[in-house]
């Protein structure tokens, strides 16, 4: 099931738009959800601890370019493609580390 445009956010990334949506999850967390935004196929999903601070569009791009080095595939139907809880954390402290240069700030 695609995820809901009221609700989500969009994206793009090297050419290709993506939606993107938070959400509470079961067990106090957050989940993060992205796919194509036409005609998406497989999702890539992840997860953050209670307690992290914000889901910036910085961090979603920063995911999505990990996905796709890990092997996601968004045009491909088929299962949801999982990166494990907090995997994204170490996006983020590599980003962190490359930010200021990077982005300018």
């Amino acid at each position: 099931m695609a995820l809901p445009k009221k609700q989500s956010r969009s994206i793009t990334i090297n050419g290709e738009k993506y939606r993107w949506l938070i959400s509470p999850d079961d067990y106090g967390g957050i989940g993060l959800f992205i796919e194509l935004y036409e005609n998406p196929a497989q999702k890539l999903t992840t997860g953050f601890s209670f307690g992290y601070q914000a889901i910036t569009p910085l961090l979603v791009r920063e995911v999505i370019l990990y996905g796709l080095a890990q092997g996601y595939t968004p045009h491909k139907k088929g299962q949801n493609f999982g990166l494990p809880e907090n995997s994204p954390l170490v996006v983020v402290e590599n980003l962190t580390i490359n930010a200021a240069y990077k982005y300018n700030w």
